[in-house]
């Protein structure tokens, strides 16, 4: 957003990001976020990550770290960000003063960044991630009660129809707990594509 008075000749008051950056931030989320190893660190660090104790803290809580709800709490958030209705509308409507970046490619993006890299077997992190990214594209193609525009439920019904295919193809070729974990990606996506 520029803010420059009316009449100043080769400026516009409102210029999209290069679709290139948009890309660029992509695929650092894609690399710092949401890849497989992106949460990977020292089992010994992890045995030693307690809380620090100030008397009586711990009522009615364990005193174990929470890792999988920290990490998942920065994941969710990137998600909530990326796909909030305000954003996919803005990406959308900035289509008509410039932007190349459309909600289409960056949904494409994000699928890859969430998907792509899980060949055979799902460590939890990601487990997590998938569910919440799909319980997202569920509720953005439902047809009453989210704020999306049309553009967005259609992209989201077409990646929640691509993730179904990954699904079907992987199915067999990983362990019990990835191959329940599928099951239920494909539970959800059955449920909010029958609706």
């Amino acid at each position: 957003i520029n803010r420059v008075p009316p009449g100043v000749a080769g400026v516009n008051p409102y210029t999209p990001v290069a679709q290139v950056e948009q890309k660029r931030a992509m695929r650092a989320l894609a690399k710092y976020v949401f890849a497989p190893n992106a949460v990977l660190g020292s089992k010994d660090l992890y045995a030693h990550l307690q809380t620090q104790r100030r008397g009586f803290d711990f009522m009615g809580q364990s005193e174990d770290p929470k890792l999988h709800s920290a990490w998942g709490g920065t994941q969710t958030a990137v998600l909530d960000r990326l796909l909030h209705p305000v954003v996919l509308r803005r990406i959308t409507d900035s289509r008509l003063y410039g932007n190349e970046y459309s909600v289409a490619g960056m949904m494409v993006d994000l699928t890859a960044a969430v998907f792509d890299a899980d060949t055979s077997n799902v460590n939890t992190v990601r487990q997590n991630l998938q569910i919440e990214y799909i319980k997202r594209l569920a509720a953005i193609a439902a047809p009453t009660g989210s704020e999306v525009d049309n553009v967005a439920r259609s992209s989201a019904i077409y990646q929640l129809n691509k993730v179904s295919d990954m699904m079907g193809n992987k199915r067999r070729r990983s362990n019990v707990e990835t191959q329940a974990h599928r099951q239920h990606i494909a539970l959800i996506i059955e449920r909010a594509l029958d609706t």
